[in-house]
């Protein structure tokens, strides 16, 4: 049942998805209708009734307004073009001072740049789908989505900073999951015992010029094949290797499998190197939305015959689950749920675990980073100096200046 009073309040003034909290320049637009009406009646007649009528017809057909788990007022953001526009009018507003139009003008674009740049940082819907209530997500301030992104961002730098900085400059030899498995399942076989999508990868901090020795202990559906299992497709830092593959058991249900390959000292050139495991997969006929290959029961990995202890990366990595089969909602919840693993949407942390030796990952972040700023601030100088120009052209008596035609 629609609900317009609390649909109209909730469109432009909840603090979790209100329009004017997301799009903050579109305040300006308050002020700049009267001015753009002295000059372009019709259009600015076709402005106002664009943005109001789509607030007002989905205010009068639905009660879920807020448009679910979406980034922001999901069913009035095509009215921000008609919002922005007039702004052209309120810079050329001469009953108001310079500093006034250019300044406010300029703080609510880079307060709006920030709103934007949030998402970019934090996949929001980590925090959309997690245990804060919906209600008070859109209507309590404290638990807005807009200052939880940037809590969840620190959040994950922090991690970051602990883990793979730490570890890795450490220099210490280890293995981590990089991608590609669902949670545990069987908790006596941490930190495996947990299934494999169609691709799994082990992140392995093995030192340079020292053999590497894997060992992977799985067990195979029989409905998954309709053939004789062929066993996974490994590739190590690029390069496809053969694995010896042995049955240990079978039984009417399942058989299981252990694959035991070595990487030549010469082959260990990468630090860290990568380890991409590829098996076809099968849906389960239960209901449940997964795509699942093969059950990791137990990986060992040693270096030059020493065993790698295992770590928990305590970061967000690739979600591993795939959309491929046709959409439920149990694949979509379970593909958000925040218990799983989340992108981690900062570059820095791509680059440092790419595979480049320290000084050279530290020179490319180095050098990103003073490009992105360097752009950042060529923008906010021709913004600037743009907005300036304007107003010094606005100044100017001229036949179709407002004022003269009022």
């Amino acid at each position: 049942m629609a609900t317009p009073i609390l649909s109209l309040y909730g469109f432009f003034f909840s603090s979790g998805k209100g329009f004017f909290f997301f799009s903050p320049p579109t305040v300006l637009a308050l002020w700049s209708v009267l001015a753009l009406a002295r000059r372009r009646r019709n259009e600015t007649w076709l402005f106002v009734a664009i943005a109001v009528s789509y607030p007002l017809f989905y205010s009068m057909i639905t009660s879920r307004w807020h448009g679910g788990g979406n980034w922001g007022p999901r069913y009035i953001v095509c009215i921000t073009p008609f919002l922005i526009l007039p702004i052209g009018a309120f810079l050329e507003r001469h009953d108001l001072s310079r500093w006034l139009r250019v300044g406010s003008a300029t703080l609510l674009f880079i307060i709006g740049f920030w709103v934007q740049m949030s998402t970019v940082f934090v996949n929001y819907s980590t925090y959309l789908f997690s245990d804060v209530p919906a209600d008070l997500q859109r209507f309590h301030p404290a638990y807005s989505t807009l200052s939880a992104q940037w809590r969840l961002w620190s959040r994950q730098v922090k991690a970051w900073q602990q883990y793979d900085h730490a570890l890795r400059a450490s220099g210490e030899q280890f293995y981590v999951i990089d991608g590609g498995f669902h949670d545990i399942e069987v908790p006596d076989l941490a930190p495996f015992g947990r299934w494999m999508e169609e691709e799994g990868q082990l992140r392995i901090y093995a030192q340079p010029e020292q053999a590497v020795t894997i060992q992977i202990a799985y067990s195979r559906p029989r409905l998954a094949d309709m053939e004789k299992w062929s066993g996974l497709h490994l590739v190590y830092d690029g390069a496809p290797v053969t694995a010896e593959q042995r049955l240990a058991a079978e039984n009417e249900r399942e058989t299981q499998w252990i694959e035991t390959l070595t990487i030549p000292a010469d082959k260990i050139y990468i630090w860290p190197g990568t380890l991409i495991m590829t098996a076809t997969t099968w849906l389960p006929q239960s209901g449940d939305p997964r795509e699942l290959s093969v059950f990791i029961e137990r990986v060992n990995v040693l270096s030059d015959g020493a065993l790698l202890p295992f770590q928990e990366a305590n970061l967000p990595r690739p979600l591993p689950v795939s959309t491929a089969y046709p959409w439920s909602w149990q694949a979509m919840l379970w593909f958000y749920d925040p218990a799983n693993a989340r992108p981690f949407d900062a570059w820095p942390w791509y680059i440092w675990t790419s595979g480049l030796p320290l000084p050279q990952a530290r020179t490319l972040i180095i050098i990103l980073a003073s490009v992105l700023c360097s752009g950042f601030v060529a923008s906010a100088v021709w913004f600037i100096l743009t907005l300036k120009l304007s107003l010094r052209v606005a100044g100017k008596p001229h036949s179709t200046d407002w004022r003269l035609q009022c």
